[in-house]
């Protein structure tokens, strides 16, 4: 399974000096994040994913990050933690793909604020 919060570290610092001067990372945001990223992480371990990816919006500032997989199961022990990060996601998407697999989008608050 990838590391989400490695990725998560690259993207966010590349989005940090993309989007600098102008705005500046919020850290307590970030590290919010990253806790649920963490709990995505966890809802994803038992689920069958084949790719993963993670994009900074320079629109809205805001990250998105979507999975491709052949089944997403949420059971009675990790319904608490989907329940957390569905509360926590401005959208959540799903989306149909070929050969059978879907992909599934959250997109969290902005990350960065106007410096």
């Amino acid at each position: 399974m990838i590391n989400i919060v490695d990725v998560i570290n690259e993207v966010v610092e590349m989005g940090t000096e993309d989007f600098a001067p102008v705005y500046k990372l919020n850290e307590k945001s970030f590290e919010i994040f990253k806790q649920y990223c963490k709990v995505i992480e966890s809802l994803f371990e038992e689920n069958d994913v084949k790719g993963f990816s993670a994009q900074a919006n320079e629109d809205d500032m805001t990250m998105k990050l979507s999975f491709e997989c052949s089944y997403f199961r949420i059971d009675n022990d990790t319904k608490t933690k989907a329940a957390a990060v569905f509360r926590r996601c401005l959208s959540m998407n799903v989306a149909w793909l070929e050969d059978e697999l879907m992909e599934i989008s959250f997109t969290f608050p902005p990350l960065w604020e106007r410096a």
